[in-house]
């Protein structure tokens, strides 16, 4: 049953990761929205941006309870 608390913390880990390749390539998409001028599109494009940093910033704290939680059941 101990791994269960590790398959947790890296679970929650990689799931950061994809979020900051999101956020990475999102960053791209805005900027070649700025170079083809597409106005229009570049305001969603930054509010999708800021739910990622906002989900970014959630997942992290969630990586330091799962990670807490793991070092208790350790212990």
């Amino acid at each position: 049953m101990s791994d269960i608390p590790a398959a947790r913390t890296e679970a929650a880990q990689r799931y950061v990761e994809n979020i900051l390749e999101q956020i990475e390539e999102q960053k791209r998409v805005i900027e070649r929205l700025r170079t083809e001028d597409h106005v229009n599109l570049l305001k969603p494009a930054e509010d999708y941006l800021d739910v990622l940093l906002q989900t970014l910033e959630s997942a992290r704290e969630h990586v330091t309870t799962v990670s807490a939680a793991a070092k208790t059941e350790e212990g």
